[in-house]
């Protein structure tokens, strides 16, 4: 026996462990204990399950999701009258065949009728199963009755299909199981047992008398355990929950291994439980793997006929438990097998309580589109048709599929030995019969493995069966290989600008205002700037700031310092002189001689600290030396540097190399047709810049630059497209929406490609797109600086709407994505996990910050000597490839495209002497008009503009706020 079990049953009485028995081993006890007696004529109260069932059958009178039945084929020569006959006794004998449910004042009352014919109807359709499930979907009519129907189907001469079809409200799953036996023992002309058998209604007048006199006691035992738990599960739902609970279902069944169902009978018995409390424990560490979630409840029902001639009455006897599950990861599944025992036992002692007293202990409110404590079920299932003789008849069980469900997710397992299977009833408007079919895989892998290893850890059971495992390394997970040009100047991105320059010199490169570049003129004078840097002593592995305006010499200097073998590092102009003085220290440390060097211009020199090495490359001088016009660059040198949000309240610079810039360049060769004239939008301090800058510069394209408060026009962006002929351009979602809102499709002639990147992409804004624009290509790629700009990509089609929200795609060429749990487990297809990105992308990782490099950039957990990027994203796989952002793992925010580490704001924010806590959020709207405005200033001074937004609520006490 588990350890700590003797002591929970210690506690109980002979006739409480009687019962556990009953419920734990399947053994019949008849406790001396007797049902009320009632006035046979008088209307009888609902019990509280009965009143909840009615109460649906109200808010959905056409849904037929409590509709239960049996099926069997009959082969051989059927009696029809001795059949019809059987039907009467059973009629007859069970008053709940013939109750019926009225609203009487105010109170809603069931009332038996004394006598009820029900007819056998009879029918010969083309197809039986057709035509069966069709009658099992027809609702009931509670008021009028009868509230089951009975129904032959004729498939061939002596073979007919006979299903028995009743409402929830007056009959449970054991009740379906007597209504075959006593039809089976009627039709055979054999003497039912009990002459008398207990009623319903008796029991529904003791159970509210039971009720009345434990609600108090069970109610406190249920909320002490369920204070803890989530009320809701976040299972791999492949569609958003609609507002209203719908209860379209399907039904799926799979047949498992015998030998397997065999060692699970034999391990229950090895650890003294059924095998019932050890498959609904592996079923709870499933969900506990699925979720992500410790704390959640199951429903799982109980038979509740506890003596008092229950076992052979039929009507709504089971209770419905709200089992708590608290999985922890790191616990053994015995330990978890022991917990759920325990719980067992206790519960099974008091069932005396309404649901709804329930959700008032809890503070619980109900939910109009799902279960409020619980959205999934456990069943075990048992078959009595193999006991039934029908005479001359040969009888099959038939399953039919309703359509319905009653939750989100039910799993039935029928543990027979000879033919053991297990099914699973979802709901449609939730997931697809796909995602089904991988939850059972994913369950039946649980199973095997503890049959394995039962003292295995939860965390490490793996739950993915090798086909998937498989799919989400390769098929999912995977990027194309990366086509990389085989010239020897083609290695490094500064080579192929030379390289273009030398085929296409008289081709323009850059374009600004009313200015133009050519190939030749652009290398030109970047090779001169190159030359002054390397004469300043700057060369290889050197960071060297860029301090410009947006300008045709902003390009330059990128080029130059790429030339002169060093890395640049954007500063914007807008940067507080406490950002920009942190970045200089990290340069200081990062350059030969410790003293950072900043190419700018005369006109922003003067903001620059003295003990900067200033490079003027608008001075009179900046054309003296030779230009560098051919460079040899190692590819795991730095390329360019851009700092981001940092979460220890410093900002922290990415250091990207030559080869991760290649290949993220070379990835966006192999998946876009060529960009001719390129309208680069975002920041150069913005990670999204490169990809315009480089893509374009290395193909030979133009790229044109628009002044900064063009890039906040949406009618000065518009224009621009038009009159540039601007073929290929990259925006924020918001931008573009605003963009495509304020003009006409005559704007967009030469349009070929949209890109939209840095935050969400809404449907909407799909729609909108290719509403005005259905032959301009739209795509939405993600990736964090840390990825070299990208690693995946979707494109939007206009034929179709995203079910949740617009995927952001499937991996690059040369990039590979795992979505994992804490644990670094793979995750199934739908099972949110965080995001980690392996491959050519993956930066060198943070300037002077090897705590924080050490901590983001791990190893690859399945490529040795690798190593991955943990992005902090929670995403999830769809079924066709496809990942979709759900949210992020830690505080971070973004917000017009930039990352936002509220610690950083919040460590500012601290600084000040006025302010003891703080907490920073995004506002959906302006609609917040306490702005403080010194503390805006003192943020201004030590944040950049993307952090410091012109709401500043102040809180006048310590109270939290959302």
């Amino acid at each position: 026996m588990i350890e700590g079990t003797s002591s929970n049953r210690q506690r109980l009485s002979s006739a409480q462990r009687a019962l556990l028995d009953e419920r734990l081993r399947g053994r019949k006890v008849k406790p001396e204990a007797q049902s009320a007696p009632r006035d046979p004529e008088a209307p009888v109260p609902l019990t509280p399950l009965q009143a909840q069932i009615w109460a649906l059958a109200q808010s959905h009178p056409q849904v037929a999701a409590y509709n239960m039945h049996r099926a069997l084929r009959f082969t051989g020569n059927l009696d029809i009258a001795a059949l019809r006959n059987a039907i009467a006794v059973l009629v007859n004998r069970h008053e709940a065949l013939r109750t019926v449910f009225a609203i009487r004042g105010r109170e809603i009352v069931q009332i038996v009728r004394p006598q009820v014919d029900i007819e056998l109807q009879i029918e010969s359709p083309d197809n039986s199963m057709i035509r069966a499930e069709a009658e099992l979907r027809k609702p009931f009519d509670l008021a009028s009755g009868p509230l089951i129907r009975f129904l032959l189907l004729e498939e061939a001469p002596n073979r007919h299909v006979f299903l028995v079809a009743v409402h929830h409200i007056v009959a449970d799953e054991w009740s379906l199981d007597i209504c075959l036996t006593e039809l089976n023992m009627a039709y055979n002309g054999q003497e039912i047992e009990v002459e008398s058998p207990s009623q319903y209604s008796d029991y529904a007048l003791q159970k509210l008398a039971d009720i009345d006199r434990n609600s108090a006691t069970h109610v406190e035992f249920w909320r002490d355990r369920l204070t803890d738990i989530e009320h809701s599960i976040q299972l791999p739902f492949d569609y958003t929950r609609p507002p209203t609970q719908t209860f379209d279902g399907d039904f799926l069944r799979v047949a498992i291994d015998t030998a397997l169902m065999e060692r699970l009978v034999a391990l229950a018995a090895r650890f003294d439980v059924t095998p019932f409390v050890l498959m609904y424990t592996a079923y709870a560490v499933m969900l506990a793997r699925l979720s992500g979630q410790t704390r959640f409840a199951v429903g799982v029902p109980s038979a509740n006929r506890l003596g008092g001639g229950t076992e052979t009455a039929i009507g709504l006897f089971v209770a419905s438990l709200p089992l708590p599950c608290r999985i922890d990861h790191d616990n053994t599944f015995v330990h978890c097998l022991e917990a759920s025992r325990d719980s067992f036992l206790d519960a099974m002692m008091n069932l005396d309580f309404a649901f709804d007293d329930l959700l008032s202990a809890i503070a619980c409110e109900r939910k109009r589109n799902g279960n409020p404590l619980f959205q999934t079920m456990f069943v075990q299932e048992t078959d009595s048709l193999e006991t039934l003789d029908w005479s001359e008849l040969e009888a099959e069980r038939v399953e039919l599929n309703g359509g319905c469900s009653k939750f989100d997710l039910t799993i039935f397992v029928d543990p027979n030995t000879r033919t053991p299977t297990v099914a699973v009833e979802f709901n449609t408007a939730l997931f697809a019969a796909t995602t089904a079919r991988r939850i059972i895989s994913s369950y039946v892998q649980v199973l095997e493995a503890i049959v394995n290893d039962p003292d295995v850890t939860v965390g490490r059971i793996d739950i993915l069966p090798t086909a998937m495992r498989r799919q989400l390394l390769s098929d999912f997970g995977s990027g194309l290989a990366l086509e990389v040009p085989d010239h020897p100047r083609a290695k490094t991105i500064p080579g192929q600008i030379l390289q273009t320059a030398e085929s296409t010199p008289d081709a323009v490169a850059l374009v600004f205002d009313d200015q133009r570049l050519t190939y030749r003129e652009l290398v030109d004078e970047a090779g001169r700037l190159a030359a002054r840097l390397r004469a300043c002593g700057i060369g290889a592995g050197d960071m060297v700031g860029i301090f410009m305006d947006r300008s045709l010499h902003q390009l330059i200097g990128v080029l130059g310092v790429q030339l002169a073998g060093s890395a640049y590092v954007p500063l914007d102009p807008g940067y507080p002189e406490e950002r920009l003085n942190i970045i200089f220290e990290d340069l200081a440390e990062s350059t030969s001689g410790g003293m950072p060097h900043v190419v700018t211009t005369a006109e922003l020199a003067a903001r620059l600290r003295s003990d900067i090495a200033v490079v003027l490359i608008d001075s009179d001088d900046a054309s003296t030396l030779a230009p560098i016009s051919a460079v040899d660059i190692n590819p795991s040198s730095p390329a360019y540097v851009i700092y981001t949000s940092g979460s220890t309240g410093r900002p922290k610079g990415v250091v990207v190399t030559h080869a991760n810039l290649l290949a993220s360049t070379a990835a966006r060769h192999q998946y876009y047709d060529l960009p001719k004239h390129y309208l680069l939008v975002p920041s150069f301090a913005f990670d999204s810049s490169v990809a315009g800058i480089f893509w374009t510069l290395s193909c030979g394209g133009t790229l044109v630059i628009p002044s900064t408060s063009d890039c906040r026009d949406p009618v000065a962006l518009g224009r621009i497209i038009s009159a540039a002929g601007i073929t290929h351009t990259l925006m924020l979602p918001s931008l573009w929406q605003w963009v495509l809102l304020r003009h006409t499709v005559e704007q967009f002639q030469s349009l070929e490609t949209t890109i939209v990147a840095g935050e969400a992409c809404s449907q909407e804004l799909v729609d909108l797109h290719h509403a005005m624009l259905p032959d301009v290509r739209l795509y939405n790629e993600y990736g964090p600086t840390e990825a070299t700009v990208w690693a995946s990509v979707h494109e939007c089609s206009a034929d179709v709407t995203a079910a949740t929200s617009v995927p952001i795609g499937r991996p690059i060429a040369g990039s590979h994505l795992y979505v994992l749990d804490q644990r670094l487990n793979l995750v199934p297809v739908g099972v949110t996990g965080e995001l980690y990105i392996g491959g050519a992308g993956v930066a060198a990782g943070y300037l002077q910050r090897p705590e924080e490099t050490a901590a983001r950039f791990v190893s690859d957990p399945f490529v040795a000597g690798e190593v991955v990027y943990r992005t902090g994203d929670l995403v999830r796989w769809h079924q066709d490839g496809a990942l979709e952002f759900v949210g992020r793992a830690d505080s971070q925010l973004k917000l017009r495209g930039y990352r936002i580490e509220p610690t950083e704001i919040e460590a500012r924010l601290c600084a000040h002497s006025d302010v003891l806590e703080s907490g920073v959020t995004i506002l959906a709207d302006d609609s917040v008009d306490d702005v403080d405005i010194q503390r805006t200033f003192e943020l201004a001074k030590r944040l950049p503009a993307s952090l410091v937004e012109k709401l500043l609520l102040q809180v006048e006490n310590g109270e939290d706020s959302p």
